[in-house]
């Protein structure tokens, strides 16, 4: 098994920004969040490849990999991912949906599932998590909890995230993923976590099965 990380879900990218301070320090700014180019992936390989100033690790970071350009840009990452060339540098990868990275990759690293930046520490959140997707099993679900909502449909001030939400509800359908209802439920959680502003009737559209 590689020692390379994949974080992957709603909260991939905080996941990544926190690992990074507990083992070291980010040597560049990250790589490929506009769409990951070989280019971009040849430089990455040449980074890891080299010192960092200091004493701490450097931590290169990569993704989202579920949005490269192309496959040959995710190949370019192959070996130096499988072998990490520097016992001072680090790479470390990310994606939305881990459904989106090639089998060449995910079996080259150990894949760490981020359900989102609260990580379940908040009891409301949770709670009001656990109420949506009862909604949602009985059919009943027609708007978002006024937390989510602001003053109108495109006002984006809120008392909670969207990207908590998706957290929230993926954390409370990840312990029970053997039911295969909130597998199905915890796909399409997946799939809304990758939009970058989703509305909170877009949600509620999504997680009732009317978008795909």
């Amino acid at each position: 098994m590689s020692s390379c990380q994949l974080f992957h879900g709603p909260g991939a990218k905080e996941s990544v920004l926190r690992r990074v301070r507990e083992i070291g320090r980010l040597v560049v700014p990250p790589i490929g969040e506009e769409g990951l180019s070989v280019q971009d992936a040849r430089d990455a390989v040449q980074l890891l490849l080299s010192v960092p100033v200091g004493d701490k690790t450097g931590v290169i970071i990569i993704g989202p990999l579920d949005d490269a350009r192309s496959l040959n840009a995710l190949d370019a990452l192959l070996k130096s991912i499988e072998e990490i060339p520097s016992e001072f540098m680090c790479p470390l990868l990310w994606a939305h949906d881990i459904g989106g990275v090639p089998d060449t990759i995910r079996s080259r690293c150990f894949e760490v599932w981020a359900p989102g930046p609260l990580e379940g520490a908040n009891p409301e959140l949770a709670s009001l998590a656990q109420g949506i997707i009862e909604d949602v099993l009985a059919n009943r679900l027609y708007a978002l909890p006024d937390a989510f909502r602001g003053k109108n449909e495109k006002d984006t001030e809120s008392k909670l995230s969207m990207p908590d939400l998706l957290g929230a509800l993926a954390e409370e359908l990840a312990l029970d993923l053997d039911n295969p209802v909130k597998r199905a439920l915890w796909d399409r959680v997946r799939k809304v976590a990758r939009w970058r502003n989703p509305l909170p009737v877009e949600v509620v559209a999504a997680l009732m099965g009317d978008i795909d």
